[in-house]
């Protein structure tokens, strides 16, 4: 039957069974076989101990356990549970254009997890020997609900907002979550390009821990400051662009950020590029320096912080 002819997966595997089910399919003949125009199949299934990968690319799921029906082209999930790998979530929704293979299927569903842990979604590959915007076989459009998400050093919580694809571009839309001690929210996307990917994102941060921000990723790879010498608390509206390697690592010469922050309680201690003041000032004096309130423009370039036009209140500096 023409309607298990679903080209978005890869072996597909596994046991349904149905109820209320119906199946309409045209033949040429009773000797040939051959199905003329779509199959017509409604109904009630439930999937068990399902198995499958999606189409020119490495992501597979282990594990799916669904209750779904069948509404002209559409499969409507009415919940169905996913493993990939070690992450586990609850999904419904439905799936249009699934049993139609004229159209693009479009996954439009909420997701619901206890934890993600995005280290091995990473490392998801789509093949890409046809022009990089052909897209993945299919679009998505997924509602997240997300108790906790882990992504390399960082850990947040409740993470909430929009994933959708254009094309074989990944977006992200009203996004927020909590972590390192505060609240991150935004829009960004996803794009690869020849040998790199490019993230792209308009974020804007409240409260967050300046340390706990820098140890969560790499300290941005910014030179002479990590989570050990600049401490506070900062808010701050950015745009930022990172540039990675195939292996996940910055491009740290390719990074971009523009940002307007307001920092609380910061202390810099240590910074090596100071101490070359230390034949005009007090050495000790440049060991830490406090600023309550530092508020203004700052940027990123490659692996260089500018901060222009800044007043810094201390005793080395006055």
């Amino acid at each position: 039957f023409q309607f298990i002819e679903v080209t978005a997966l890869d072996d597909p595997m596994g046991f349904w069974q149905g109820q209320d089910l119906q199946i309409k399919q045209q033949f040429k003949s009773w000797s040939q076989f051959d199905p003329i125009g779509e199959t017509d199949f409604s109904g009630s299934i439930q999937l068990t101990q399902v198995a499958f990968g999606i189409s020119n690319s490495t992501l597979s799921f282990e594990k799916v356990e669904a209750d779904l029906r069948i509404s002209g082209d559409d499969i409507l999930l009415d919940r169905c549970f996913l493993q990939s790998g070690i992450n586990t979530a609850v999904v419904q929704g439905k799936i249009v254009n699934a049993l139609n293979s004229y159209a693009t299927p479009g996954v439009q569903v909420t997701m619901e997890s206890p934890i993600i842990n995005m280290d091995p979604l990473l490392f998801w590959e789509f093949d890409d020997q046809e022009s990089s915007n052909d897209g993945f076989g299919f679009d998505f459009e997924i509602n997240l609900n997300i108790a906790s998400l882990t992504l390399v050093d960082f850990e947040g919580k409740s993470l909430r907002g929009v994933l959708f694809n254009e094309g074989s571009v990944i977006r992200g839309k009203k996004m927020e979550i909590q972590g390192c001690q505060g609240i991150i929210k935004g829009d960004w996307k996803l794009t690869e390009e020849a040998n790199e990917s490019v993230f792209w994102t308009n974020a804007a941060i409240e409260s967050i821990a300046l340390d706990d921000l820098l140890g969560s990723f790499n300290n941005f790879d910014i030179e002479d400051i990590d989570e050990s010498n600049l401490k506070g608390t900062v808010s701050s509206t950015a745009e930022m662009t990172l540039f990675f390697n195939p292996d996940w690592d910055v491009i740290t010469e390719k990074t971009n950020i523009d940002a307007v922050a307001i920092l609380h309680n910061a202390t810099l201690q240590h910074y090596s590029p100071l101490q070359e003041l230390s034949s005009f000032v007090d050495k000790d004096e440049l060991s830490t320096i406090s600023m309550p309130i530092l508020q203004g423009p700052f940027s990123v370039r490659g692996d260089t912080l500018f901060i222009p036009e800044t007043e810094v209140k201390n005793s080395a500096l006055n």
